[in-house]
């Protein structure tokens, strides 16, 4: 039966609304809490096997999900994402996990397909949540999909298109910079359902990272049934990279061959705590004065230390990559038929920059997570595009423009 346990110290405890990490710990700060299952049991039933014959999305991984198996979920048909290859000499195999097929254009779908299915089953009416964007659009749609009150707040820099999508699935909206005081009082003194990361700081929810896990899953048996060899993931909180890492942990334990990737956290030069932090042989995050980059999905000045543990259990790596590279990697995919937001170029760009240090090996498998669409990003497509539009021109001026273009 699945149940929670502390990271740290292994206590276990029931599931429920454990906001607060780890109570049984000797030492503060309290540790986060995840979700874990019989895998010995799992694996005796031969779940790996039937997962792999399994159609859908994020729910055809049940057994892997803390959701008891006859109780209704929340979903907008998320998850089943495509993986596609990158085109063009690179030398590895770049990958593509296209997380922006999803519902609401990111891979925070994941995250609140679960969360909020968990939200409803513990018996939560009113859920919140902290965003620069993709987030909190994400939880406007699945509490309007469960019938929750939802209310986002949102950072300064959050796009408008976001703000008001938000509002149009009935959430309602702050915009302000110090965010995570009011959070913290919606959760403790008003019983609202914190939508947000795992790791306590000052709230969260232990299931929003078992969506996360499913794209790891996913990588899995769409490489018919192999791990990559590394996986690049943007990077802000940690629980994106967390979790496909422990979607990976999770095939292994069920008695998948091969070994384990190697994850690398992404993150923009302008802000990177985690590269910082991981390259000075941390615990934690150090925090990353006056962050700035085009890329603010990823832009938190700090993260939690569960970034840092899947680097240390994968023997994995951080990535530091400037704007420039963040804009080439925007227009290189775009010239492929996919515009993403920055903070999902990022991983692209940390792969190229390998494959041009000669890092990357002809026959690996390197999967890069694109995590959010473009066109939620509007302003930030502007840093990436050549322009190509001619307005109310005269029929002669028209006609030459696009002759002019078409001989260019």
């Amino acid at each position: 039966m699945p149940h929670l346990v502390c990271v740290r110290c292994g206590a276990a405890a029931p599931l429920g609304p454990a906001f607060e990490g780890c109570r049984a710990c000797a030492a503060p700060p309290p540790a986060a809490l995840e979700v874990a299952y019989d895998y010995a049991a799992l694996a005796a039933q031969g779940t790996l096997a039937a997962l792999a014959t399994r159609a859908g999305g994020l729910w055809r991984f049940r057994e892997l999900l803390p959701a008891p198996a006859e109780a209704p979920v929340v979903s907008l048909a998320e998850g089943a994402t495509p993986l596609v290859r990158l085109e063009g000499p690179t030398g590895a195999r770049i990958w593509l996990k296209d997380e922006t097929r999803n519902p609401t254009g990111s891979f925070k779908d994941r995250l609140h397909a679960v969360s909020i299915t968990m939200a409803r089953l513990l018996g939560f009416e009113k859920a919140v949540a902290s965003t620069t964007g993709n987030h909190g659009t994400a939880l406007a749609a699945y509490a309007a999909r469960a019938g929750m009150q939802a209310l986002v707040f949102c950072d300064p820099r959050a796009p408008l298109v976001q703000r008001r999508l938000m509002q149009l699935f009935g959430a309602r909206v702050v915009v302000l910079a110090d965010r995570g005081r009011h959070v913290e009082w919606l959760v403790r003194e008003r019983g609202w359902y914190p939508s947000t990361g795992m790791t306590p700081e000052p709230v969260g929810t232990p299931y929003g990272v078992e969506g996360y896990k499913t794209i790891g899953h996913e990588i899995f048996f769409q490489l018919g049934g192999r791990f990559p060899q590394r996986v690049l993931v943007p990077t802000s909180g940690g629980d994106a990279i967390y979790g496909p890492w422990k979607g990976f942990r999770e095939l292994r334990a069920l008695g998948a061959p091969g070994a384990l990737p190697r994850m690398v956290a992404v993150q923009a030069a302008g802000c990177d705590p985690i590269v910082r932090g991981w390259r000075a042989g941390a615990m934690s995050v150090p925090v990353h004065p006056d962050p700035r980059t085009i890329a603010v999905s990823i832009a938190d000045e700090t993260g939690g230390p569960a970034s840092l543990r899947a680097l240390a259990e994968s023997g994995g790596a951080a990535e530091a990559v400037s704007e420039t590279a963040i804009v080439d990697a925007m227009r290189r995919l775009a010239g492929q038929g996919i515009a993403v937001e920055p903070s999902s170029a990022a991983s692209v760009a940390a792969a190229l920059a390998l494959a041009a240090r000669g890092e990357l090996d002809a026959d690996e498998d390197v999967v890069c997570v694109l995590t959010g669409a473009g066109a939620k990003w509007p302003d930030a497509l502007v840093d990436a595009l050549t322009p190509r539009e001619l307005v109310d021109a005269s029929p002669g001026a028209v006609r030459a423009w696009i002759d002019a273009a078409a001989s260019a």
